[in-house]
């Protein structure tokens, strides 16, 4: 479970699994089975974007041009990868 470094707005959806963004990335990049997973100690956390009343949470993944956004979704969460540039603080 990740610790966030504040109270989010969407209080709705419950705490954000670690494992979870892990097993997303791992799959995407085809890693899964393999000695070069994505591990924990690979996120770095940037904050959190407001656009247009959607927050988002963002992590850098190190050694990559990516990050992972997870963004608020009825009653839960969405993972997903974008440009580190867009979402640079």
């Amino acid at each position: 479970m990740i610790q966030l470094p504040y109270k989010k707005k969407f209080v709705e959806i419950p705490d954000i699994k670690t494992d979870e963004i892990l097993d997303y990335l791992n799959l995407e990049y085809g890693l899964i089975d393999t000695n070069q997973q994505i591990t924990a100690s690979d996120l770095n956390f940037v904050g959190l974007k407001d656009i247009n009343d959607f927050e988002m949470l963002i992590w850098k993944i190190r050694n990559k041009n990516v990050c992972v956004v997870v963004r608020a979704y009825e009653n839960s969460y969405i993972i997903e990868m974008d440009k580190l540039s867009e979402f640079e603080f």
